[in-house]
């Protein structure tokens, strides 16, 4: 598991994964369900699109 820059440069290059971060990436704390257990996105390893993908494919 690769997280932050490891030595590329710039966050979220090639292989690298991290966590949605509410008020970030994953919308503010009112959308913050779209990462709780059960979705998508949770627990996963996804790159920055995969975890677009994960947040968008989440229903209430």
């Amino acid at each position: 598991m690769k997280i932050g820059t490891g030595g590329s440069g710039h966050i979220g290059g090639p292989g690298r994964i991290g966590p949605p971060v509410a008020g970030d990436d994953a919308g503010d704390l009112d959308d913050s369900r779209r990462q709780r257990p059960d979705t998508p996105v949770y627990g996963t390893n996804r790159d920055a699109d995969g975890v677009r993908a994960g947040l968008a494919a989440a229903t209430r």
